[in-house]
């Protein structure tokens, strides 16, 4: 793939109809001169029937590839090289759209004028970071990566928290069963005292009637009957 597969860039406004910006690799200069490029992204920005908020990527009988995206203000428009992935050109729509939204509020841009925002720096480094979509491809793996990593922080915060959640509960359950235990510590010491006392109650009852016993018994044997 060539070293500078962007050969122009350009954002048209809807209404009133104006060329906004546009810009070329100076190494470019001349296939966008011979190919029409520029006439090639305004047929196709006034397309009616491109659709809002999608990328559109074709093919030109030019010998090049045209990636066009409309939102409800501006058309961005893309020309490169037949080779371009259009995976990565699709992407750049969508930055370009995204970075030149940031930038121009709806009454804004309105009032823009003719190619004002063709060197604007945030736009250029959208171009440029698009230049190389190997080195695109690259940073996209590692947003992946870092994507993954971040979703397992989540579900192990997630997880986290739900034990947690269990935690609780088991500590509420233990907390009720210490509850019951001294509940229970409390009857079966106050259970014990009452046994105490009743077996302190039997004896007193026995040694009551063993004495009533020895005194009748002694009674019977005349023990208590005076000599007289």
């Amino acid at each position: 793939m060539s070293d500078d597969p962007i050969y122009c860039w350009a954002i048209f406004r809807n209404e009133p109809p104006e060329t906004l910006g546009y810009g070329y690799h100076k190494s470019r200069k001349k296939d966008v001169e011979e190919k029409n490029c520029m006439a090639i992204m305004g047929q196709g920005a006034r397309d009616p029937n491109l659709p809002k908020n999608l990328p559109v990527p074709c093919s030109h009988p030019a010998g090049v590839k045209l990636g066009l995206m409309k939102d409800d203000n501006v058309v961005y428009a893309v020309c490169c090289i037949e080779e371009y992935p259009e995976a990565v050109l699709n992407k750049l729509l969508k930055t370009l759209g995204r970075v030149f939204n940031e930038t121009h509020t709806p009454p804004a841009i309105k009032d823009l004028k003719r190619n004002s925002v063709s060197s604007e720096a945030r736009i250029q480094d959208v171009i440029k970071a698009f230049m190389v979509p190997a080195n695109y491809d690259k940073i996209e793996k590692v947003k992946e990566v870092m994507d993954d990593v971040i979703n397992q922080m989540h579900e192990n915060i997630h997880e986290a928290i739900e034990r947690g959640e269990n935690i609780d509960i088991v500590m509420d359950i233990t907390e009720e069963l210490k509850d019951n235990s001294f509940q229970f510590k409390k009857s079966s010491g106050e259970a014990r005292k009452l046994a105490f006392w009743n077996y302190v109650k039997m004896v007193a009852l026995g040694v009551y009637i063993f004495l009533i016993l020895i005194i009748i018994l002694l009674a019977a044997l005349g023990v208590f009957e005076s000599d007289d």
